[in-house]
Formats: C-alpha cells, structure tokens, sequence
C-alpha cells in the first residue's frame, strides 16, 4: 500500500450550505454548478482541510463508520475516488 500524505484543502471560492442532515449543498458560482454531498462525502470534503493527509482522511473514514461488511481496502479505494470527484470538480484543491 503507498502511502499518500498529500495535503488538500477545501476551494474557499465556493458557497457551503448544511443540509442539516450531515449533507451538503456546494454551489460553484463560476461554473453555475450545485453538488449535493452525502454524509460520508461531506466528512471527507471537510476533513481536506489544509492541514490533514489523503492517508489521514482516509484513516478517519474508516474509523468512524461500519465497515464491517467491506474491506479496508475498498473502503480506502471509495474514499480516493471521491477525493479525485471532489479534484475534478473544484471543490478540492491542492
């Protein structure tokens, strides 16, 4: 397994409302575009926070939610798609 201490962070320019139900909507004003995150989404979106690791994320995601049915690896494979999501579409950046 490599390791992966990039460090991301939020885009500031982007607009952040709660959905009070551990989602987010992020409107992009440049692109005219709006994303819904679901709960494991958002954890990780507000995790990539300047200052904490891929790996760390990752890490975090794995410890704090059943993962009892799907292996680490999968779940570090998940996480690592929705981070390069969340690169693709700006709302992540490095």
């Amino acid at each position: 397994m490599s390791e992966n201490t990039k460090i991301l962070n939020r885009n500031p320019k982007i607009e952040v409302e709660d959905l009070g139900d551990g989602s987010l909507m992020i409107y992009d004003e440049n692109k005219k575009l709006t994303f819904i995150l679901n709960d494991i989404m958002t954890i990780i979106w507000e995790k990539c926070d300047g200052r904490t690791t891929i790996d760390e994320v990752v890490d975090h995601v794995k410890n704090n939610f059943d993962i009892s049915e799907v292996s680490a690896e999968i779940i570090g494979n998940e996480c690592n798609e929705a981070i390069n999501n969340l690169l693709l579409n700006d709302l992540l950046i490095d």
